[in-house]
């Protein structure tokens, strides 16, 4: 596999892979920042009905969150690491932080963080370099230069201790967290092939393999390698087989 660097005119960057067996283009950008940015008072207005719809949709799935297990032990787990900082918020906020968030702050998060310098784009699929840097100048080539991303204050993730939430159903799902590395780290592609092989596919990883097919304890089990400070491995487990089940021959 070939991977090109390819730059527009405007100075737009993007990785490309040319695969012309099929005709499917497929693009993925980010931008740096996420949610650990606070929406700020100014920018230009977004569509009030339109927030409105969004807003509801999301408070719904909040308030159904609310009674879901899983998300539970998600919330519970990353305040446990993580405090009150940042990086222990839900990313979809709470009901009191979601009715405060106005057109305005949609406008003030894009102008603040939509800019080439934090841009990363890759494009895969049935199409040549040269297309490419045409379609970057057209998609993001009238984007502002600069980022200007509210700092974020690093944090020492609090291992070594046990978090328990009961909850009346017949699953128990088990997360367990481990010191990992930022993306910027030497070992990181490395750590992620580790996890990859580890935990990372569905159906063939030694995790699944040892523990759903050869013990029957869980109904999946995976492994995330998460660059802000710690390796995660996740797995649901069924309450009957709470205890180590003897592996299967």
């Amino acid at each position: 596999m070939t991977i090109q660097e390819v730059k527009s005119a405007k100075g737009i960057t993007a990785w490309l892979v040319e695969d012309h067996t099929v005709p499917i283009i497929a693009i993925r950008f980010v931008f740096d920042g996420g949610t650990a940015q606070d929406p700020g008072r100014q920018g230009r207005p977004h569509d009030q009905e339109a927030v409105d719809r969004i807003r509801a949709q999301i408070f719904c799935g909040i308030i159904a969150n609310e009674r879901d297990p899983e998300t539970i032990a998600q919330r519970k787990w990353r305040r446990a690491i993580y405090g009150t900082h940042l990086y222990s918020r839900p990313d979809e906020g709470t009901k009191v932080s979601l009715a405060g968030i106005t057109p305005a702050d949609l406008g003030a998060f894009h102008q603040a963080t939509f800019a080439p310098d934090g841009l990363h784009v890759a494009v895969v699929g049935h199409i040549d370099a040269k297309t490419v840097r045409d379609k970057l100048d057209q998609l993001f080539g009238d984007l502002r230069e600069k980022q200007t991303l509210s700092p974020v204050a690093d944090v020492s993730a609090k291992l070594g201790q046990q978090v328990e939430v009961n909850y009346d159903l017949p699953q128990t799902s088990l997360r367990l967290a481990f010191p990992g590395f930022k993306r910027s780290a030497p070992d990181f592609f490395p750590a992620e092939l580790m996890k990859e092989i580890l935990g990372g596919s569905a159906f063939t990883s030694r995790l699944f393999d040892e523990v759903r097919e050869k013990r029957g304890l869980a109904y999946g089990v995976r492994s995330y390698l998460v660059d802000i400070t710690s390796i995660l491995m996740r797995c649901w487990l069924r309450q009957r087989h709470a205890r180590t089940a003897p592996p299967r021959p």
